[in-house]
């Protein structure tokens, strides 16, 4: 029951922070509008925008060609015309006959990729994709808790932070470009790591 009553504070909170950033800040107001601020608001826009794009939709299956275009996302659309014509925002706004070059594309929720590429067979198989991976990702950061060494504990959980919230661009894939920064920042870090513990080591220097 504590449970369920801390849910509903955080949901009020979420859509009362909205509020606050439009300048009303009366908490009974918020209540009052609470219904229409969760369906149909900006706060929690992915189950309005999916129900948007699937009013426009013609029932033709994508079969992966926005989740291609999002994870070829590190070529610009510029020069890849597979990409212009096939991201996600780009399908989500012309669906609803919106100019993609004004609209950057509406948030059709984490399983309204899979759904509108391979139907519920895509929303089971990713459904079940993205479970396992946070199931891995929690029992490595809980056993990484119970780590003698706390340094190697923090970043190991960290990681597990840092991955998970990776991991949910393989289910909209709008922002996959972000994999390939983080991936590229870690990278370079992971290199001049080596170097350093090389220069150190090494009697040359």
């Amino acid at each position: 029951m504590k449970i369920v009553f801390l849910g509903f504070v955080l949901l009020f909170l979420a859509i009362y922070i909205g509020d606050l950033r439009e300048h009303q800040y009366n908490p009974f107001v918020t209540i009052d509008k609470l219904y229409n601020k969760l369906f149909y608001g900006n706060n929690f826009s992915d189950l309005r925008d999916f129900a948007w794009v699937l009013s426009g939709w013609d029932e033709s299956y994508l079969y992966g060609r926005t989740q291609l275009a999002g994870l070829l996302s590190f070529i610009p659309s510029s020069i890849f015309s597979f990409r212009e014509e096939w991201g996600l925002g780009v399908f989500t706004t012309r669906v609803l006959g919106f100019d993609h070059s004004i609209h950057p594309g509406l948030r059709p929720g984490i399983f309204g990729e899979p759904y509108f590429n391979f139907g519920y067979i895509g929303v089971m198989f990713f459904g079940f994709l993205y479970g396992y991976i946070i199931y891995k990702i929690h029992l490595f950061a809980q056993k990484s808790l119970v780590l003698e060494d706390k340094y190697q504990s923090m970043n190991n959980i960290l990681s597990s932070y840092v991955t998970a919230h990776l991991s949910i661009n393989f289910m909209i894939t709008a922002g996959f470009f972000s994999v390939y920064v983080v991936g590229g920042i870690i990278l370079i870090g992971v290199v001049l790591t080596r170097f350093r513990l090389y220069r150190y080591s090494s009697p040359y220097f």
